[in-house]
């Protein structure tokens, strides 16, 4: 045990002297404009970590600092019995390297102590050269990558990762916060990947991991691969991970649906996490008063959005504003405001009080343009695409609610009756067929908007006005699309949506598909399989779907 500057060290023998040249600040003010110098990688309310590089022998060293922050009195007294959370990470990197897991190489933790409380902890260790975070990777290269280049990666990712995780398991390693920022990885010339496990907090070391234990870490990963891998490639996945485990191996198709299952708990139980955090003032969100409005708004938008919070009866002048949308429920317009020193187009919604009842209905509930902010956030933090909600608003006299109001950017993209009819409208009016082409790509079209459909419903979204008005579409480069269904008023949010709530959804579809007259009852067919892609049901499953879909379209027509 060494203390320098008032912190207590537990030091690599040989490496005594880092924890003297590194320099730490005293207090939050101090730090940031000394490690922006030295390469900040995380700065959040509970931990600071950034690069810096010391000399050292002949040369120099590259160092990773982290800084657990002071949070309080109540987290002092935590400590009272507990080792300091540096000297814990430290002590737990050592163990691992014991057991032969590639991890960090840690030189020291420790801890700064007043009246015999730790209140900052620290952990250094030595840079991975190299080193990239994982999800840092998926994001900025793989998904950029042509489909023959990410073939060629998946084919040494999925394997090289599968080894490491069941290296870590038979080591008797569990990773309680197992995602793809958590696993440092670095490639050879060759392009092969080798993987480092890092955030050792969340680590628990056992002689040997029970099957229960081992799926749950399982469906950690499997949560975040569903963004970015097929069924296929998942599956893949696990059959390289099962490989000498008979305990798996022998019932691997039963545990990848339990794997499926408690990794669709888990994306739920996330969502519902951070979607708490958007009901209240933090480093996110803050909630405004101005003028006779109250509301919660995402905190990079308060500056721009204060002539509306003042008075909001501007943005909805017929003299002054674009109005898109005048009815008895909701008047829709559309204006723009200077954020962050961009100029952002801003599509402004206010609901309006139609019946007497409502306004006893809203004393009650949260008025609909809170409501509408709750689900957009809730797709956003599921990772679904989506127009940003910006805010929500509401205008009450003595409680009762006279007027709500949403706020959400402006989406880039047509309707979908819209850019069906430009893309293959033409071909019915000049009496042509598709080419093949055109056909691909109609395809192409519906089978990304079943996908998006399933995806939705999976992870806990119905939506009783699903129709092509309502879904919006873009087209990127090699033309990759991108679909957004809006209507946030028409979302119910459920941990699971039942069957009988999947057919209300798709029958509406189905209702809407024949004025359209661009897609034929194949196609449409077609877009059904694609959607049941996940349950491959026979063909008598197949038409009783088809039966009970047109069945409700056809009663709804009446």
């Amino acid at each position: 045990m060494v203390k320098v500057a008032g912190v207590k060290w537990v030091v690599r023998k040989g490496f005594e002297p880092v924890v003297l040249k590194v320099r730490f600040a005293e207090n939050k003010a101090e730090k940031s404009p000394q490690s922006a110098s030295r390469g900040l990688i995380k700065d959040s309310s509970v931990r600071h970590i950034y690069r810096t590089s010391i000399p050292y022998a002949n040369g120099h060293l590259s160092l990773v600092v982290k800084i657990y922050k002071d949070r309080g009195l109540i987290h002092r007294l935590k400590y009272l019995l507990r080792l300091p959370k540096g000297i814990a990470e430290y002590l737990k990197a050592r163990e691992l390297e014991e057991r032969g897991v590639p991890t960090l190489f840690a030189l020291a933790g420790g801890a700064r102590s007043r009246h015999l409380i730790s209140t900052e902890h620290y952990f250094i260790s030595q840079e991975i050269a190299g080193g990239r975070p994982l999800h840092e990777f998926i994001y900025e290269d793989y998904l950029k990558l042509n489909p023959e280049e990410r073939l060629a990666c998946k084919r040494k990712l999925i394997p090289a990762l599968a080894s490491f995780v069941k290296d870590l398991h038979q080591r008797g390693v569990l990773h309680s916060d197992f995602h793809l920022g958590n696993i440092i990885f670095t490639r050879s010339t060759s392009g092969n990947f080798n993987f480092f496990v890092v955030d050792l907090l969340a680590v628990r070391l056992k002689k040997r991991l029970r099957v229960a234990q081992r799926l749950n870490n399982l469906a950690l990963l499997d949560a975040i691969f569903k963004r970015f891998f097929s069924v296929a490639d998942r599956f893949r996945f696990l059959k390289l991970y099962a490989q000498g485990s008979p305990e798996i191996e022998h019932h691997l198709k039963k545990y990848a649906r339990i794997i499926d299952k408690e990794a669709l708990r888990l994306k739920s139980h996330h969502r519902r996490k951070r979607l708490k955090r958007a009901f209240s003032s933090n480093r996110y969100f803050e909630k405004v008063k101005g003028g006779r409005l109250k509301g919660l708004l995402r905190r990079e938008f308060k500056g721009a959005l204060s002539p509306f919070i003042q008075n909001p009866a501007v943005f909805f002048d017929p003299d002054k504003a674009n109005l898109l949308k005048v009815g008895q429920r909701a008047t829709v317009a559309e204006g723009k405001i200077t954020a962050d020193g961009k100029v952002k187009e801003i599509i402004f919604k206010r609901y309006n009080q139609k019946k007497r009842i409502d306004p006893f209905k809203d004393f009650f509930r949260p008025s609909r343009a809170f409501k509408a902010r709750k689900v957009g956030n809730a797709l956003f933090y599921s990772g679904l695409p989506v127009a940003l909600p910006i805010g929500a608003f509401e205008e009450r006299r003595f409680g009762w609610v006279r007027h709500s109001y949403f706020v959400m950017e402006k989406l880039n993209a047509k309707r979908l009756n819209e850019f069906l009819q430009e893309e293959f409208g033409h071909t019915k009016a000049s009496g042509r067929s598709l080419t093949g082409g055109e056909i691909r790509k109609k395809r192409k079209v519906l089978g990304a908007l079943a996908r998006l459909v399933r995806r939705l419903h999976n992870q806990g979204f119905a939506n009783r006005d699903l129709k092509p008005t309502n879904i919006f579409v873009s087209e990127g480069p090699e033309e990759n699309l991108a679909f957004y269904i809006i209507d946030y008023d028409a979302y119910t949010l459920k941990r699971r949506v039942s069957a009988r709530r999947r057919l209300c959804d798709l029958s509406r579809m189905e209702l809407a598909a024949p004025k359209l007259r661009v897609l034929s009852r194949t196609e449409r067919m077609r877009f059904l399989r694609e959607y049941l892609a996940d349950i491959r049901p026979g063909k008598l499953e197949f038409k009783a779907w088809c039966r009970d879909i047109l069945r409700r379209a056809n009663r709804k027509r009446r």
